[in-house]
């Protein structure tokens, strides 16, 4: 993508990560990027990579899925819960940069996992 900043001036630049349509029960993704930003004068500029969580509606669902397999109840298999919440502390202990919702995603699946 290109996109021109006017000299002496100061800009902002925003992207997203993800899909482009989310639907209902949609499981979460994790992203793991970095972005390069490269000026005319071949100056580069690369930002640290990050590791993110999308899909907002999608969490939400996923942990109450799993929350209701404490009760006894729902669709989510109990070994599934706990395997997966194992999976993503994996992926947030060898993140560089782990975003605040993928760690408090993390955290909550963990927590919900130990009641099973």
């Amino acid at each position: 993508m290109k996109y021109t900043v006017p000299p002496h001036r100061q800009e902002r630049v925003a992207f997203s990560v993800g899909p482009e349509y989310e639907w209902e029960g949609q499981l979460p993704y994790i992203y793991t990027f970095t972005v390069v930003l490269h000026a005319d004068n071949e100056v580069r500029l690369d930002v640290p990579e990050s590791t993110v969580i999308i899909t907002p509606d999608g969490l939400k669902a996923y942990l109450e899925n799993a929350r209701t397999a404490t009760e006894g109840s729902g669709i989510t298999d109990p070994g599934c819960i706990r395997k997966e919440a194992k999976a993503v502390q994996k992926v947030v202990a060898e993140a560089k940069r782990p975003s605040p919702e993928l760690r408090e995603f993390s955290a909550e699946l963990t927590r919900i996992a130990q009641r099973l």
